[in-house]
């Protein structure tokens, strides 16, 4: 798994990966005997960097059972419309794919 816990003990995280039916990308919505995957960020369970084990243990039931590809944590600033990535990155993943869109580049 490419998540990297050391970085992220201090910081609220949330857990992504693609789901391998279709490619969206998906947030841990639910850890537990059952974990739960929703397309919506705003429905991700936000957690502190130091209590990403079950999250780490939940992504990794969801690859083997082939649901799931790539999961990794992903640092967040929570805000009232829930969880905002803090990377560029994982902000574009919010809002799908940016090639073809008429969303506006950022200058370099």
């Amino acid at each position: 798994m490419a998540s990297k816990p050391n970085k992220l003990l201090s910081e609220q995280v949330v857990f992504t990966a693609n789901r391998l039916l279709d490619g969206r990308v998906i947030w841990l919505r639910a850890v537990g005997p059952t974990p739960e995957w929703t397309a919506d960020i705003a429905e991700a369970l936000v957690m502190p960097g130091s209590d990403i084990v079950a999250a780490e243990a939940a992504a990794a039931a969801g690859e083997a059972s082939q649901y799931l590809v790539g999961p990794y944590a992903v640092a967040v600033n929570v805000m009232e419309s829930g969880p905002v990535p803090l990377r560029e990155r994982e902000r574009i993943r919010v809002h799908g794919p940016s090639a073809g869109s008429t969303r506006p580049r950022q200058a370099a």
